[in-house]
This record gives structure tokens, C-alpha cells and sequence, in this order.
């Protein structure tokens, strides 16, 4: 019990984090976009990080059905009924999965090359912008 108890506590502590390390490299890419664009697209970069995560949700359920099912254990299975062959297999399925799913994240995350200084580059970039159009006369006809 203490160490599920442990384990529960670290991954709701992980998943925290990177849910909150997501909404920043949103906004991170937001930033970027506009500085190669002009334009601020806010909507439609969430809309698509909201079609991800349902898709995700979505598709997870259909691996977890297909994992359950090729591991052997039966509709309606009660627990202490599943025999320990379809459990070891459970167990192998979901280590080898997650583990894929892992090295796929890590090599995209390794891709992600902004650092401190390019951040308060680009922040002062898009803010020198926004002062340009902001200045009085800017985007009237006689200034």
C-alpha cells in the first residue's frame, strides 16, 4: 500500500507538472508563430491541442481494449479470476507501450530549442512590435 500510495502521489505530481510545462510551450510557440506571421492565432492553436487530447483519449481506450483483450482476460472477468499467464502479459503489454510512448515524447521534446535568452528575445521582439502599432499616428491615415 505505502508504495502505491508513493507511486500514485509521483505521477499526479508528474502529470501536474507537465500539464502546466505544455500550456507554457503553447504559449512559447504562440510567440514564434506571430513573430514569423503577424499574426496572434490563439484559437486555433487550442482547438487543435483540444482535437489532440480527445483524439489521444480516444485512442487510448482502443489500445487498452486490444491490449486487454490479446493479453487473454475475458469479459466480465472477476478479479482473483484472471489467471497469472494473462496478468504477466497485461503487465509486459502495458511496460513495452508506455515505454514506446516515452522515447517518442523524448525525441520530440529534444527537438525544442529555445532557451532563456531567445525566450526574452523573442518577448522583446513582439514587444517592440506591438509598441510600433501602438504609437500614436501609427494606423491612422495622417501619421
Amino acid at each position: 500500500y505505502p508504495l502505491q500510495w508513493l507511486n500514485t502521489i509521483i505521477g499526479v505530481l508528474s502529470i501536474a507538472s507537465l500539464q502546466i510545462l505544455f500550456v507554457s510551450l503553447l504559449a512559447d510557440i504562440l510567440d514564434e508563430h506571430e513573430r514569423d506571421t503577424g499574426k496572434r492565432q490563439e484559437g486555433v492553436f487550442f482547438a487543435a491541442s483540444a482535437f489532440v487530447n480527445k483524439t489521444t483519449s480516444g485512442v487510448g481506450s482502443l489500445v487498452a481494449g486490444i491490449v486487454v483483450q490479446l493479453s487473454g482476460i475475458q469479459a466480465g472477468s472477476q478479479p482473483g479470476d484472471v489467471s497469472a499467464q494473462s496478468l504477466s502479459s497485461l503487465g509486459w503489454f502495458t511496460i513495452v507501450i508506455i515505454t514506446l510512448l516515452a522515447l517518442v515524447a523524448f525525441f520530440f521534446a529534444r527537438r525544442i530549442r529555445l532557451s532563456r535568452a531567445d525566450h526574452q528575445r523573442l518577448r522583446e521582439e513582439l514587444g517592440r512590435r506591438a509598441g510600433a502599432l501602438a504609437a500614436p499616428g501609427a494606423d491612422s491615415p495622417e501619421g
